[in-house]
């Protein structure tokens, strides 16, 4: 993989909203008793054996899904087990950005695991 450049790096972090892996509405407002705290803590996800094949078909499809950088990074990361200095030297973006890249990246997972394990307990 090529070199990437850091002003892509920023277009491409400044993109639409900034990332969340939990839609803002499930947090207490403001004008309530603890804002930023959950309004209800959301369900446990069941035990996932590593080796199941459907999770590991949702975690492969959501890894598909990620925008080129952001597979990179957290294939590098989480699946080869690089060190952080490893990522930011090969792909030429600072620690911050990288940092940025992995949690946009997780978070992106993080949520297709959420639909899915929500939409087994229906």
């Amino acid at each position: 993989m090529g070199r990437i450049s850091l002003t892509e790096v920023a277009r491409w972090v400044r993109r639409g909203e900034p990332a969340s892996s939990v839609d803002r509405g499930r947090f207490q407002g403001a004008g309530e008793p603890y804002p930023g705290h959950w309004r209800v803590f959301p369900a446990a996800w069941p035990p996932v054996d590593p080796d199941d094949p459907v999770v590991a078909g949702v975690v492969a499809a959501g890894v598909e899904e990620l925008p080129s950088t952001w597979r990179s990074v957290v294939v590098a990361r989480d699946e080869r087990g690089e060190e952080a200095g490893e990522v930011t030297a090969r792909y030429g973006v600072g620690g911050t950005q990288q940092r940025a890249i992995l949690n946009k990246a997780r978070a992106g997972l993080w949520s297709r695991l959420a639909d899915h394990f929500g939409a087994d307990r229906r």
